[in-house]
């Protein structure tokens, strides 16, 4: 090798030049004469440098792998406590000494209602997010949205019976007494009158078809339209029986039962009496 100071060639056995006197240490790798205050030389020193880039590089790969599995170990975990938590109520109405109160699960808060509720005047959306109940004090309709305090409001006073879509979304009730029943619809900002003189009613799940009964009337709405109505037969029982989706309407007139189905009135048999039930997929049971 050539000395770096002076250009004279030096002895590899021997690490000070001979013509200037430098002194060399030597590479801990190989052993090869490096500068003073060295360790490496430079083939060595270019190793580890890339060995020292790829170690950084590894880490860096460990640590972007190490928070994605975090993150959908938080997900995964947020979705399961979601899904278990459905398996449990997350509200429970209930009397207590002269109170009726409400406890929400989920927000972990007790709240007394300042509202005299029975048993059947109280409805809950599928999803569990809007609860309806009747105050007994004034027959008057309330909502709120939960957990407890999101919105809440009057639907309607003087009521007498509801219903709900499967969301919450729509309000049937009943007004006034038995021989008047005024039946109204509500989106829950406003109301509007669908029928008169209505006894009994029911809805569909999503709220589209309605079909209400009178004294001597059916009637079935789709869209707050009528789509069909009928004369009934004034001694029977039970006239009207329907399917849980509206689309099959039996009733009873003079004693002949009828089917109304897709705008069509089919007479099914002579000499009826009563209904029993209609089952879901359409088929309906009578006495004769």
């Amino acid at each position: 090798m050539k000395c770096t100071a002076c250009g004279v060639d030096m002895d590899e056995r021997v690490n000070i030049c001979p013509n200037c006197g430098k002194e060399y240490a030597e590479c801990v790798q190989c052993g090869s004469f490096v500068e003073s205050g060295m360790k490496l030389c430079k083939k060595y020193e270019s190793l580890a440098v890339a060995k020292s880039i790829k170690s950084e590089s590894k880490l860096k790969r460990i640590a972007v792998i190490s928070v994605v599995v975090f993150v959908l170990a938080v997900i995964a975990i947020a979705v399961f406590f979601r899904n278990m938590s459905g398996d449990y109520p997350n509200l429970v109405l209930y009397r207590k000494d002269d109170g009726i109160y409400m406890t929400n699960f989920r927000k972990g808060k007790t709240t007394k209602l300042d509202a005299q509720i029975s048993a059947h005047g109280t409805r809950i959306s599928e999803d569990g997010k809007r609860f309806f109940y009747m105050d007994d004090n004034d027959q008057s309709l309330h909502y709120m949205d939960l957990p407890y305090g999101l919105r809440s409001g009057v639907v309607d006073v003087s009521v007498r019976n509801f219903m709900i879509n499967r969301t919450g979304s729509v309000v049937y009730c009943i007004k006034g007494n038995t021989s008047k029943g005024y039946l109204y619809k509500s989106n829950l900002k406003t109301s509007k009158l669908v029928a008169q003189g209505v006894q009994d009613f029911r809805i569909s799940p999503d709220g589209i078809k309605m079909i209400c009964i009178t004294d001597s009337q059916v009637m079935l709405y789709k869209n707050d339209n009528l789509e069909f109505s009928a004369m009934l037969s004034a001694n029977s029982a039970r006239p009207v029986l329907a399917d849980l989706n509206l689309d099959h309407v039996y009733y009873i007139k003079d004693e002949k039962l009828y089917m109304y189905n897709k705008g069509k009135v089919e007479e099914i048999f002579d000499g009826a009496k009563e209904l029993v039930s209609c089952l879901e997929d359409g088929r309906g049971y009578f006495w004769k």
